[in-house]
């Protein structure tokens, strides 16, 4: 009630839109929180995160083409804005659509968070889409070393060293992947 109403007294307060976007967030009122972020972007001159969390909003709500738009939006005024960056380089590496492009943002936001692993994870996961695998294992290697008990870096490590041949230790990444379990997003 206090941010709508700091809103109403005073709507060129920008952070209070984004307060009240993240609240929302928190408390899963995704529609909410997607119009805040949408409000914030019409009122900022540079709206990069504003932008960027909206794409993450449609992506959650399943509407992939408006959350791809945000993201375009986002890094047609930052293009070197590391999360809309990844998350593109993220949906463009599953549809299979532009991978080029997918390893070009993913380095972009590798560059941007060097030790992330979630951000190592989509340039890996973009490499081994382009069936680059000895590129990809390095970054999923680095994955699995800063959290070993994520499953699916195990998994995407497993299906890097298959594809590279090396069945053994495609064998033992998967048993890894299976015993720490799938349930950590990446």
């Amino acid at each position: 009630k206090m941010l709508r109403a700091t809103i109403e007294m005073d709507p060129s307060i920008v952070t209070t839109y984004d307060m009240l976007g993240r609240l929302y967030m928190s408390q899963g009122k995704l529609d909410q929180a997607l119009t805040q972020f949408e409000t914030l972007a019409q009122k900022q001159s540079r709206p990069v995160e504003a932008l960027t969390m909206a794409g993450m909003i449609l992506r959650q709500q399943g509407k992939n083409d408006l959350a791809r738009a945000r993201y375009e939006q986002a890094l047609g005024l930052d293009p070197n804005a590391a999360t809309a960056a990844n998350n593109l380089a993220w949906m463009l590496t599953e549809s299979g659509e532009d991978l080029d492009r997918a390893v070009d943002l993913a380095r972009i936001a590798t560059a941007a968070s060097p030790d992330a692993p979630a951000v190592m994870d989509t340039l890996g996961w973009a490499w081994l889409k382009k069936r680059e695998p000895r590129l990809a294992i390095p970054l999923f290697q680095r994955c699995v070393e800063l959290e070993p008990s994520n499953g699916w870096y195990h998994y995407h490590l497993g299906l890097a060293y298959d594809q590279a041949g090396e069945r053994d230790r495609a064998r033992a990444s998967l048993q890894r992947a299976f015993r720490a379990g799938t349930n950590t997003a990446t």
